[in-house]
């Protein structure tokens, strides 16, 4: 089974909103309830939901439920009616990408920078800079145009259910989450 993601970080990767923010976010009515998912905390989208996530399009998904003669095909329904909605974070600062990640951009002029495995590589083992061959800009591998594709943060709102630019973020949403936190946000899309 693949797991497709629309995930959301701080831009500083070594940002931690603070203990309440899950309230600010249920304030804002982007989360919707509560409830256990194998154990961890998820949540159903709040009544805003919709309006700060916006949708170009919705994939079908069809749900097995189980009958006494095993499972039962329910006709396919948008996969928007399946988004649940998940709070992590980490003591350290990681990188999220998937199997759709592609090599980065230089955020100046747009040019590759060479293999995204080296470079999380060498952000990994010495917190490298990159500077590109073509303009000579140089800065954090974080700070790198990922392309939506890669992210680095120790916090995550990761919305399952979402195909790569299927659904992004509103400037909106955006803002409300800079505003609540005082740091800039960015998304990605995840294919695991």
């Amino acid at each position: 089974m693949s797991i497709h993601a629309l995930s959301l970080h701080p831009a500083d990767p070594a940002f931690r909103p603070p203990p309440d923010f899950a309230d600010q976010l249920r304030l804002l009515d982007f989360l919707g309830d509560e409830f256990d998912y194998f154990g961890d905390v998820r949540f159903r989208p709040g009544t805003s939901f919709f309006d700060l996530i916006r949708f170009e399009r919705t994939h079908n998904v069809i749900e097995l439920k189980p009958s006494a003669d095993g499972l039962t095909e329910l006709p396919p329904q948008g996969s928007r009616n399946f988004v649940q909605i998940e709070l992590s974070s980490s003591d350290e600062t990681g990188v999220t990408c998937g199997c759709n990640i592609r090599d980065p951009l230089c955020p100046v002029c747009a040019n590759p920078l060479g293999d995204w495995g080296d470079l999380i590589g060498a952000w990994h083992d010495t917190n490298a800079q990159s500077n590109c061959p073509d303009c000579g800009h140089g800065c954090t591998i974080p700070n790198l145009n990922w392309q939506h594709v890669a992210g680095f943060a120790r916090y995550w709102i990761t919305i399952q259910q979402i195909y790569e630019g299927e659904a992004a973020p509103t400037d909106q949403f955006l803002d409300l989450l800079a505003g609540a936190t005082g740091c800039e946000w960015r998304y990605l899309w995840c294919h695991l």
